[in-house]
């Protein structure tokens, strides 16, 4: 198991790999962004001014996008490449990504507003406001491959959204009472959306018909964040305190937990190759260990 540290920090907020499976890239609480080669890991890259990134999201080509109080930041080659930004205005806390890599999806938690960018320069192509009710920090901006649609999944609601125009196209309403939901994963190879809640279980939605299809009890923990792998078939939950959960989801049967020694699992990540696994944690403590 690999052991890295994003300086001394409250806790890990995003964590991803790069498309080649060779660098992992970590963001959170007053800390800039870093980058690590998991051939040479003693000596990441730090990314300036990304200092209390919330989310990072990256294209299959490589162009590392995070987002923060001050604006988003793109860099081409994971991090090595060309830089671009767009300023507080466009302050987001969450992205999201088609997945041709082109479009850049921003929720500004702040002003409820949705923006689409072209990437890599993050030229605006449009931005809609949204009421506040359903919508606030626990909002994702998620691409649905099978509907061709971006999927805006809030604390009370799923909604469409047109990724051309920014229009709504209907909503889905998420079972529950308040602000619930905390977190949710795209099945890429499937159209499902997965809404993780803070009561001790996970939901499971099918977009194309949006009715609940499952549900995941878990009595005796709580769920933090939730990850695919590369092929829809497995799911990786964390959960308090400090576990990782795992499930095939062609029959949603449980597989295995791991305990990657750190406290309060945050983030969690699978590389594209299926080969290794990566969890943040707090005081920024980030282990990665292979998936077998």
């Amino acid at each position: 198991m690999l052991r890295l540290q994003l300086g001394k920090i409250s806790q890990i907020n995003s964590i991803l790999f790069s498309p080649d499976s060779t660098r992992i890239a970590a963001s959170g609480d007053r800390a800039n962004v870093r980058v690590w080669d998991l051939n040479d890991s003693e000596k990441p890259r730090i990314l300036p001014g990304t200092q209390d990134a919330r989310t990072l999201a990256c294209t299959s080509d490589g162009t590392l996008c995070v987002a923060h109080y001050r604006g988003v930041d793109v860099w081409t080659s994971f991090g090595w490449g060309k830089h671009y930004s767009i300023p507080r205005e466009s302050a987001s806390w969450r992205l999201g990504l088609s997945d041709d890599g082109e479009l850049l999806f921003c929720w500004n938690a702040y002003r409820t507003k949705l923006s689409c960018h072209q990437l890599p320069d993050l030229q605006q192509l449009w931005v809609t406001e949204w009421p506040s009710a359903g919508y606030q920090y626990y909002t994702y901006p998620l691409w649905d491959s099978i509907g061709r649609r971006l999927v805006l999944a809030g604390a009370r609601k799923i909604t469409f959204v047109d990724p051309q125009t920014g229009a709504n196209l209907g909503d889905i309403d998420i079972e529950g009472s308040g602000h619930d939901c905390i977190n949710v994963a795209v099945m890429q190879n499937r159209s499902s959306i997965l809404a993780c809640h803070v009561k001790d279980a996970i939901r499971i939605y099918d977009l194309a018909t949006g009715a609940k299809t499952r549900q995941l009890t878990l009595p005796s923990v709580k769920p933090s964040c939730l990850a695919f792998n590369e092929t829809g078939t497995i799911l990786g939950c964390g959960v308090y305190p400090g576990s990782v959960l795992f499930w095939r989801t062609d029959f949603w049967s449980e597989l295995s937990s791991f305990r990657p020694d750190i406290s309060s699992v945050h983030s969690l990540a699978f590389s594209s190759d299926g080969c290794l696994i990566a969890a943040g944690g707090a005081q920024g403590r980030i282990a990665v260990w292979d998936a077998e």
